[in-house]
């Protein structure tokens, strides 16, 4: 859950990814095109570094705030890929 008064910040998770090591998995395992999923979405870093990637992406997490997070987040790339 989101701490304090303002809105979600990903820096906020325990467990936040640096975007180094998730864009060498996600290039290590998967192609452009592929469908990336994260069960465990927190703040949506995978799913930026998959998208910047040229993957699809799947999030599910279970609090709708950083659901709301991770829209914002990625947003600009998803708008890019249809475009």
């Amino acid at each position: 859950m989101a701490r304090g008064n303002g809105p979600p910040s990903h820096d906020l998770l325990s467990s936040p990814q640096p975007h180094a090591v998730l864009d060498r998995i996600i290039t290590a395992s998967s192609k452009a095109g592929d469908l990336v999923l994260d069960p465990f979405n927190g703040s949506g870093t995978t799913g930026v570094m998959a998208l910047k990637r040229g993957r699809r992406y799947l999030g599910i997490y279970i609090e709708p705030t950083y659901f709301e997070l991770t829209a914002r987040r990625i947003a600009p790339l998803s708008l890019k890929a249809v475009g």
